[in-house]
């Protein structure tokens, strides 16, 4: 763990919210639904079809960090949406439609990947992009794809942060929340 990590986890920890600090309903319900259900999804759920963009990961724990793995499983199903792409590297594939994106590649070219999928992104989809406190850049480019017009809402849990472009939102949000 970097320094940069460490100092991000405590500033992250003296900020970070629980579902009663919140005043939005829709996080509210986030909290609720996605971050404080332990009950496991059915099997039948989580048949979630994952498409992804680049090679591969080997093994699903590459994707996201542990504590975080049921995440991008809990907000499709909450959310009903139906294709996630995993943009693991930036290639010369075509971008591919999607509501649902899992951005888990090095933060050098985070912005490149956000900028390549989300004009296919219908207006209520969400973006997971994974540890954004991990390093200096890290952060920075987090911080960077949150300031974009486009984006309505972010959530930072400190390993993941998720990206919302609900077209109900009215003003630009950005919540630290407790995971």
């Amino acid at each position: 763990m970097t320094l940069h990590a460490i100092t991000e986890w405590i500033r992250y920890k003296w900020r970070a919210k629980s579902r009663h600090g919140i005043h939005s309903p829709f996080v509210y319900d986030f909290v609720e639904r996605v971050l404080m259900e332990r009950r496991p999804l059915p099997d039948d759920v989580l048949a979630l079809k994952l498409d992804f963009y680049g090679p591969q990961p080997a093994t699903r724990a590459r994707m996201v960090a542990p504590h975080y793995q049921k995440l991008p499983e809990r907000i499709a199903t909450i959310y009903n949406y139906e294709k996630l792409v995993v943009a693991c590297t930036e290639n010369d594939e075509e971008p591919k439609i999607c509501n649902y994106l899992l951005i888990s590649a090095e933060p050098r070219v985070w912005i490149r990947l956000f900028n390549r999928h989300f004009p296919l992104m219908p207006g209520d989809s969400c973006i997971i992009i994974a540890d954004i406190h991990k390093t200096r850049r890290h952060t920075g480019k987090w911080n960077r794809i949150c300031n974009h017009p486009k984006v309505r809402m972010s959530i930072d849990l400190y390993g993941a942060g998720v990206i919302f472009f609900r077209t109900d939102f009215k003003e630009k949000q950005h919540f630290v929340l407790r995971y």
